[in-house]
């Protein structure tokens, strides 16, 4: 967590995506099951809670790919309520592939070989917009299960796709002090 107070949040994320496997020299019948690329990536997550219910969120972040794939940058937004223990939210994700060649033809078929014909598979460099939410319940201090969908509404060179899941969220804060210990004073019992 990089700064805290009673309204404002900001926390910092890094993550990276290995692949199982290589994807060069696919013969043309074949269809990847992955894209055979090596991601590294950041987010700066921005919170802010209006008050005990209401909050809101923003997270601007940039992905780096390997294997000829477009970098990209993304942004996500969420609003939400909390009525402990039950929380839900609202999310808007954006997806912004750079350095696309720009084309004078509206392309429907993805001609990489082991995507299938599809964009769902290989897509160098796509633009997306989804949407999608949340609904999670605290179960004590540290942990919560929640369960989230997402649905894209709309892209270029990206797949349609509807995802969803369910978490099971540990939250350890590995800087929080110590508990005081109660001190005890010695009196003797003679007096």
């Amino acid at each position: 967590m990089l700064f805290r107070s009673k309204r404002l949040l900001v926390t910092g994320e890094f993550y990276s995506n290995l692949p199982l496997y290589s994807i060069t020299n696919l013969a043309g019948d074949q269809l990847a099951l992955g894209d055979g690329s090596t991601d590294i990536g950041g987010k700066i997550h921005f919170g802010y809670r209006f008050n005990r219910t209401f909050v809101a969120g923003i997270s601007p972040g940039f992905v780096s790919r390997s294997s000829n794939y477009l970098s990209a940058f993304t942004l996500s937004a969420f609003a939400g309520a909390t009525w402990n223990p039950i929380y839900f939210r609202l999310i808007l994700e954006n997806y912004s592939s750079l350095n696309k060649p720009v084309s004078s033809s509206t392309t429907l078929t993805n001609t990489k070989p082991g995507s299938g014909g599809t964009f769902g598979r290989l897509s160098d460099g796509p633009d997306s917009f989804s949407l999608g939410g949340k609904i999670g319940y605290f179960a004590g201090n540290r942990y919560r299960i929640e369960g989230s969908v997402m649905w894209s509404a709309m892209g270029n060179s990206s797949p349609v796709f509807f995802r969803g899941g369910i978490n099971i969220i540990g939250d350890f804060d590995f800087y929080e002090p110590p508990p005081q210990k109660t001190k005890v004073k010695e009196v003797p019992f003679e007096t």
